[in-house]
């Protein structure tokens, strides 16, 4: 039944296409299109081909469509790659560029069609190359779609451009891979930011491990989060696991200092103190602690951040120099003093003197005046012991060797320090000299032992040790007064009962003493630090109270050798002269009984109230005036510029200065010449008489 109806259909269609055909040839025959020759075709023919070229004309149009659709599609991605931000490009397998953007051109510094010569291998970091190939290989093989990856270029300027790359696989009509198109984006700014952020986490971290101060972070709880190797090492930790195992509460000796520190930040973020921090072994250390308080995102307390900075050292050191400070300002004070009552002392010293010298043997006043001479030498050996600790006594220093000067006293100390207290001398071989006046050496000896006798009230035992050592800088600046270089050490040690800090802060001040009335003066160690002073050492005490005392004193060593010992000859009696005497002295008590010890002696004497008057008065003297007797400090001119004046008018004189203490331009620091004549305030009669004896008797 189908069939029929079928045929009957397609019948009807050929009429129609017929008659539409024929229409057409009427049309075409009428316009004139073709050509008479076509139309002389059998109309079989002619309807065959006029069929034909309607045909490949609808073919052709359908063709230009296609073209012109393919052509759109092409420019609309021409305009969206060269405007993009991204760079687009189609390589080939062989990674030549067949197509670029213009924004890849611009990223890589290239025209299009310099770019298009190029491989991507040529202009690839060689550092990326390995990778990028391996990567394309699996591409090619179909293994994988596509990779990302961030790589390296090299632009036509030489300079290096971060690129993150994706490449995708092209297949053709089989599914085989035929190419590749890649989008290449400009990551060089993130990469760089990336870098400086890395930068910045290194620097903070080498901050943060080498900082010289210690660096923490805490919770407000006191749970320790972090630590630097500074604070690890400042609180005696073995490591930073060690270290924060502990709550930062327990590293403060006074509980209440840290409350105290946190208190600040009701005002603000930032709190600042110096307080006690406890070591790993106990020990206390000074910590001058800053800290700032973090906050969360809403605005709470999230954990604190501090730096703590040791400055034990540094405080030890402050303390050191203002006690130094002060030692010097008591010690100017007690050099002035004592200059002026070494006057008082030396009149009647020497008063006394003549007044005994008047008296019979069987006078009873002989007894008083006695007694009066011996309070006087109570009183000078006061003056002295002033006068060395403020460093204006006269040494005479001479190269001497320190062991045998401890030697010589072996027998004297065992004797002062008693039969319950062991002496043990340990004596450096081959030490060297030193240059200092052996007197004021043997007075610092006793005056140490005696003290060290004082602290071991049931015994103990006294060492006194000599060696060689050298001071390097650091133990000077950790020392004020200390001095580098190659010293010789005497140190003398007792086991007694020790000293806390704040007797160790006040030990040489003059006067300072821990003993009852009556027990002692306290200018022992006063004296001592004087002379080490002067002698140009230093003196360092170490001493914790029931641990006992070590005094080291460094004196600096000698360049030369010991020499051999000067044989001393006995003195006669005391002999007067003839001789003229200039005497200049400002103190009208002094001048006036040395003018009388001198005279009853025997000697003309000149007296001068001041070194000027002295002068005129050697000027107006007709005959010789071989001696000078001249205080140092006076009014006006001092006399060593009277000295220097008149041995340039006359070259013969002699010159003998006195005083309580020395004058710079005699002496420098404090060290008096090497042979100038001096006579130490106060003197006896018997004392001055002998003295300008010597000198004028000296050829």
């Amino acid at each position: 039944m189908d069939t029929p109806r079928n045929w009957a259909g397609l019948a009807r269609g050929l009429a129609a296409g017929t008659a539409l055909l024929g229409m057409a040839l009427f049309l075409l025959r009428l316009t004139g299109v073709l050509p008479d020759v076509f139309w002389a075709l059998p109309p079989m023919v002619v309807s065959v081909l006029l069929l034909w070229w309607m045909t490949d004309r609808g073919v052709a149009a359908e063709r230009r469509a296609e073209r012109a659709r393919l052509l759109e599609s092409e420019e609309r991605y021409r305009v969206a790659s060269d405007h993009a931000a991204i760079g687009v490009a189609h390589v080939d397998h062989e990674g030549r560029f067949l197509r670029v953007s213009r924004r890849l051109c611009d990223i890589l510094g290239y025209e299009p069609e310099e770019l298009l010569t190029k491989t991507f291998q040529e202009l690839t970091h060689p550092d990326e190359l390995s990778r990028d190939i391996s990567q394309l290989g699996r591409l090619q093989r179909g293994e994988i779609d596509s990779y990302t990856v961030e790589k390296r270029y090299i632009r036509k300027d030489g300079s290096t451009v971060w690129i993150e790359l994706t490449a995708a696989a092209v297949r053709g009509p089989s599914g085989t891979v035929v190419s590749f198109m890649d989008v290449f984006t400009d990551v060089s700014d993130r990469k760089q930011a990336e870098a400086q952020a890395q930068r910045s986490e290194a620097d903070y971290r080498a901050l943060f491990e080498n900082a010289t101060v210690g660096i923490f972070r805490a919770t407000v709880e006191g749970k320790l989060l972090a630590v630097n190797p500074a604070l690890v090492a400042m609180l005696g930790h073995a490591s930073a696991d060690e270290l924060r195992s502990r709550n930062i509460r327990e590293v403060y000796a006074n509980a209440g200092d840290r409350p105290r520190l946190l208190q600040q930040f009701e005002d603000g973020d930032i709190a600042t103190g110096e307080v006690d921090w406890k070591r790993q072994d106990g020990t206390l250390l000074t910590v001058r602690v800053r800290m700032r308080q973090v906050h969360n995102a809403a605005g709470e307390p999230e954990c604190i951040e501090g730096l703590a900075e040791d400055v034990t050292q540094r405080r030890s050191l402050e303390m050191q120099v203002r006690q130094a400070q002060r030692l010097e300002a008591v010690g100017r004070l007690a050099g002035g003093i004592a200059h002026d009552f070494n006057n008082v002392l030396t009149a009647i010293t020497g008063f006394s003197g003549l007044l005994l010298e008047e008296l019979p043997a069987e006078d009873p006043k002989r007894q008083d005046v006695l007694e009066i001479g011996a309070a006087a030498a109570r009183a000078a050996t006061l003056t002295r012991q002033l006068l060395a600790f403020s460093r204006k006594q006269v040494l005479q220093p001479v190269v001497l060797d320190l062991n045998t000067l401890v030697r010589t006293l072996d027998r004297m100390l065992q004797r002062l320090i008693g039969e319950d207290v062991k002496l043990e001398i340990a004596l450096a071989p081959s030490l060297a000299a030193v240059r200092a006046d052996p007197g004021q050496l043997e007075q610092v000896i006793m005056n140490l032992a005696v003290n060290a006798r004082d602290a071991m009230p049931r015994g103990g035992r006294l060492t006194i040790e000599t060696a060689n050592v050298e001071l390097d800088e650091a133990y000077a600046r950790q020392h004020p007064g200390a001095t580098p270089g190659p010293q010789v050490l005497l140190a003398v040690t007792d086991t007694g009962t020790g000293m806390d800090a704040e007797t160790r802060s006040h030990i040489f001040e003059p006067f300072f003493t821990t003993k009852g009335p009556g027990q002692g003066t306290g200018l022992g160690l006063s004296t001592v630090y004087g002379i080490v002073q002067q002698s140009g050492g230093h003196i360092w005490v170490y001493s914790e109270t029931g641990r006992g005392s070590t005094f080291k004193i460094y004196l600096p060593q000698a360049p030369e050798a010991v020499p051999a010992a000067d044989v001393l000859t006995a003195t006669g009696p005391v002999a007067g002269g003839r001789e003229t005497v200039l005497l200049a002295e400002d103190d009208p008590a002094v001048r006036d009984v040395a003018s009388e010890i001198l005279a009853q002696k025997g000697y003309r004497v000149l007296r001068a109230p001041d070194g000027q008057s002295a002068l005129e008065m050697a000027r107006s003297h007709d005959g010789e005036i071989p001696l000078l007797v001249t205080d140092i400090v006076m009014p006006g001119m001092t006399g060593p510029e009277l000295a220097t004046a008149l041995v340039a008018e006359r070259p013969g004189v002699r010159v003998l200065y006195m005083s309580g203490y020395t004058d710079d331009s005699v002496v420098r620091h404090g060290v008096l010449m090497e042979g100038t004549p001096y006579l130490q305030k106060p003197f006896s009669s018997d004392a001055l008489a002998r003295k300008v004896r010597e000198i004028l008797n000296r050829p």
